[in-house]
């Protein structure tokens, strides 16, 4: 892609080493948790080009991202990794970094979150990612994998017009030449679960490979999540669970029908996947919910207090290793 943010010639914004990196601490995040991360932050330095573009930041509850730039030196689009990195790390809860200012500085920069409950979590994500970054090899298939359940009208339209185009790419016509399919153009393999065959069973398989078989490089799911009510007291638990292809349709669901967190087997091989999770709430929950606003009759499924959905949180700490990233 074309890139027209303002980086300075000699930056090359896909290179991390130059681009620099740094991590957005919440001001809550207890000692022991930090003290994990800082050895992400110490293993960034020692990869960077110039460690002075490895920055460690408090968050200090400014709303506003560009004010917060502004703070910092910087304006939105014009890059100086010695005072802003352009990959960004916000570590803690979205209660405690607000969901909102995330998204304002993803805008300009390349933004991440870690929130976990405890800090053997943070140290599981940080142990897995640096052992993969230091292995002599890459231990995943060059594969996608696609999972689309197909329910309803919705998750037809995703099939049709989001995963299909993908997987199989899109036929030439008299306004515009063939697009090839994904895999194809990255030179990976793809395997697709579509419709009757995104099975529960079949999604669990992908996570947990057979022994001989290496894991998926990149794990693209386009289905509906769960939704609880702030009354349920599941509902962090389940909100943006994977509803599969098991479910029967609108009347009830069963823990049958989806996959959560806590369906991750213990044998799971996470490590170096991506995973992408094209669902409602597959990130996380809001305390304001402003697509139920907008649509009749809908449910309010916002939380009393936002939080990272809790599949994506057991993907990254898994205890036998982690992904590599949620994308949600």
């Amino acid at each position: 892609a074309t890139l027209t943010k303002d980086f300075p010639p000699e930056l090359d914004p896909s290179v991390v080493s130059q681009a620099g990196w740094g991590i957005l601490y919440a001001p809550d995040l207890d000692a022991p948790s930090k003290e994990a991360l800082q050895r992400l932050v110490q293993h960034r330095r020692e990869l960077s080009d110039d460690p002075r573009t490895v920055k460690e930041f408090t968050y200090d509850g400014e709303p506003w991202a560009y004010k917060w730039l502004n703070r910092q030196g910087v304006a939105s689009g014009i890059y100086d990794p010695y005072k802003v990195p352009y990959y960004l790390l916000l570590a803690g809860s979205p209660q405690s970094i607000p969901f909102s200012f995330g998204f304002q500085l993803n805008v300009s920069y390349a933004v991440g979150r870690l929130h976990f409950d405890t800090a053997e979590e943070y140290a599981r994500y940080v142990d897995s990612l640096i052992r993969y970054e230091q292995a002599p090899a890459i231990s995943n298939r060059r594969e996608i994998v696609y999972f689309a359940p197909d329910h309803d009208d919705a998750t037809a339209v995703s099939t049709d017009q989001l995963i299909t185009p993908l997987v199989s790419g899109v036929a030439e016509t008299a306004d515009r030449p063939a697009i090839k399919p994904v895999a194809e153009v990255c030179q990976f393999t793809s395997r697709s679960f579509l419709g009757g065959n995104a099975s529960k069973n079949h999604l669990k398989t992908v996570f947990a490979p057979a022994v001989q078989a290496a894991p998926p490089a990149l794990l693209f799911t386009a289905s509906h999540g769960v939704g609880k009510k702030q009354s349920e007291p599941d509902q962090p638990a389940l909100n943006g669970a994977l509803l599969c292809q098991n479910w029967s349709g609108p009347g009830s669901i069963t823990p049958q029908d989806y996959f959560a967190a806590h369906d991750l087997p213990a044998d799971a091989r996470l490590d170096g996947m991506i995973t992408l999770h094209f669902a409602c709430f597959g990130g996380g929950t809001p305390a304001q919910d402003r697509y139920a606003r907008m649509v009749k009759d809908l449910p309010d499924y916002s939380a009393k207090t936002p939080f990272i959905a809790a599949l994506p949180r057991r993907l990254l700490a898994h205890p036998n290793g982690s992904a590599l990233a949620c994308l949600a």
